[in-house]
Parts: structure tokens; sequence; C-alpha cells
């Protein structure tokens, strides 16, 4: 009867021990914040007057049509 308590109590023990860890470590170390990410990927689309891609966010619009830059706009509405 010695030796099965002191398996219980080894086993008890043990899950006292490792529940206490996970505690432990929530309470002194929180999660982090989740950092948004620097760069997001944005759709390469081509300029209606030269091809060249660029991307989405960097287009200038006109009305329907999209420019690489002020120059190819202007190029584009000085030919029409």
């Amino acid at each position: 009867m010695g030796f099965t308590r002191l398996i219980l109590l080894f086993i008890l023990a043990s899950f006292a021990y490792s529940w206490l860890r996970t505690r432990w470590r929530r309470f002194f170390n929180p999660p982090k914040p989740q950092v948004p990410p620097l760069f997001t990927p944005q759709p390469l689309v081509p300029c209606d007057h030269c091809g060249t891609r660029i991307p989405l966010n960097t287009v200038v619009l006109d009305h329907d049509r999209m420019y690489c830059n002020a120059q190819c706009h202007q190029a584009a509405v000085g030919h029409k």
C-alpha cells in the first residue's frame, strides 16, 4: 500500500506542477499583440498609355483609365 500511495502522490504532484507551470507562464508572459504587416502586396495593373505594370495603390486615375504617372496621363490626354 505504501508504494501505491507513493505512485499516486507522484502522479498528483506532476499534474499539479504542469497546471501551475502553464498558469505561471500565462500570468508572467502574456501573449504579445499581433503587429500588422509592414507591407501589404497590391495587385499590379497595366498603365493605359505605356503598358507598364504598377501597384494599384500608386495609379493616377482619370475616370476609368489608369496611368503610371502624370507624364503618361498628359501624353495620353494630348493624343486625343
